[in-house]
């Protein structure tokens, strides 16, 4: 499961297996299933995702209501709201899955 995430994190550090594995500890699995909301305009972005397998959808609504999407995530990209994550802001984006996915998650704690 993990497999993914430690290539994709290899790219720019180099961990041994005890430190991956320490580093992979707090994320946890998670189902989506097709049309949940991961995250909706207005609510706090507590949380990272890596996504294992799937195609999710980041965009928000502009002053017109109509949906500007931003990029999809598929497999080996990460979701989540920056600036919410860090500024502890109302995010401005939605993320949606669009087809059944798994992600790993981990929690801004």
């Amino acid at each position: 499961m993990y497999g993914l995430l430690y290539k994709n994190i290899s790219r720019y550090i180099s961990l041994s297996e005890e430190e991956f594995l320490q580093f992979a500890k707090p994320f946890e699995y998670k189902k989506f299933a097709k049309k949940d909301q991961v995250l909706r305009e207005g609510d706090y972005c507590l949380f990272e995702g890596f996504v294992l397998n799937g195609c999710f959808k980041i965009y928000y609504l502009n002053e017109n209501g109509s949906e500007q999407t931003l990029y999809f995530a598929v497999t080996g990209w990460w979701i989540t709201d920056i600036d919410s994550l860090i500024n502890h802001v109302p995010s401005i984006l939605n993320i949606e899955a669009l087809e059944d996915s798994e992600v790993l998650m981990i929690s801004k704690k």
